[in-house]
Order: C-alpha cells, then structure tokens, then sequence
C-alpha cells in the first residue's frame, strides 16, 4: 500500500491524514500483528520527534474508524492488526 493508498483510506474513514497518523500505519503494515511499544519503536527509528501520546492516540483512532482492529490475547497483552478480513 503506497502513500496516496492509506491518504485515500483514512479519507474514506473520516480520519485526518497527518504525517504522524501515516507513520503509524505504515509501521504497523510492516510488522505482524505488534503491540503499540513495537508500533512505537518502528516509527522512532523513523521519525524520532513522534512522541508515546501520539502513537497511542493514532492507533486508538486507528481502531475506532474501523482501519486497524486491536487484538486483546488472554494473557491481557494489546496487539495491532491491519487485516480486517477475518
């Protein structure tokens, strides 16, 4: 998914396409279902001024638009899925 995909997709979800928020999503599209410290990590090694508050804003955001879907595992541990097609 490139750049003007995810623009087009938060679009289409009401959701503001901000430098920070594109970051987000294209850390989690690279990693495989992460928890929002690897979220975080990815996009430091990135953009190093993205702050803890706005990653866990973005992927608060994320889910609640329906973009992401956050996976709660039973040993109460908060993962990040982009495939919505389960």
């Amino acid at each position: 998914m490139n750049i003007e995909d995810i623009i087009y997709l938060f679009q289409s979800k009401g959701i503001k396409a901000t430098p920070q928020r594109i970051a987000v999503y294209e850390a989690l599209l690279s990693l495989k279902h992460p928890s929002a410290e690897t979220v975080l990590e990815k996009v430091k090694s990135i953009s190093p001024t993205v702050t803890v508050a706005t990653v866990y804003n973005t992927l608060d955001c994320l889910a609640k638009a329906g973009v992401i879907e956050k996976v709660l595992t039973m040993d109460n541990k908060m993962y990040f899925d982009t495939d919505l097609t389960r």
